[in-house]
């Protein structure tokens, strides 16, 4: 999400899954939204399952839809939804919704910004971002010194 329009759709974006679902199927109709539970710690997020739903009204709350996710029976901080169709602008079928949710778990396997290209909301239904931080850190011993450097994110809940 680089270019010019891309950034200025992100800015926009409701900041509230109350706001976000009436306006996304206002915009959509009915759609397929690929779901995504994740685990939060300090500079880790992790998947936790995947789902597919079709999404028919824009009349499920966030108390409502967080009460279905912690039905899954997962301990999750943060859910991300991906809104897509198919070709006609209708809701995906199984087998190519399938077909997405295995493209997309690859993809924020490899790297979790992916998950900025949904609509990432934490626990109590704001949208949240990942940003990547670099985490480094040093051994010295008497035969000298290493280094070493990996990938940390740190949330913000967008404003």
């Amino acid at each position: 999400m680089s270019t010019p329009e891309a950034l200025a759709r992100k800015r926009s974006r409701p900041l509230h899954f109350n706001d976000w679902l009436p306006e996304e199927f206002a915009e959509r109709g009915a759609f397929t939204a690929v779901i995504v539970l994740v685990a939060i710690n300090e500079t880790a997020v992790t998947p936790l399952a995947t789902s597919v739903a079709t999404i028919s009204d824009d009349e499920t709350g966030w108390e409502e839809m967080a009460e279905m996710l912690t039905e899954s029976g997962r301990a999750w901080d943060a859910v991300a939804f991906f809104a897509i169709e198919d070709g006609n602008g209708e809701p995906v079928d199984d087998a190519g919704a399938r077909v997405h949710l295995a493209a997309l778990s690859a993809r924020i396997a490899a790297d979790r910004l992916v998950l900025n290209e949904g609509h990432f909301f934490g626990r109590r239904g704001s949208r949240l971002a990942i940003e990547e931080v670099g985490l480094h850190s040093s051994i010295s011993s008497s035969l000298g010194s290493v280094r070493s450097e990996r990938r940390g994110y740190a949330l913000a809940i967008e404003s």
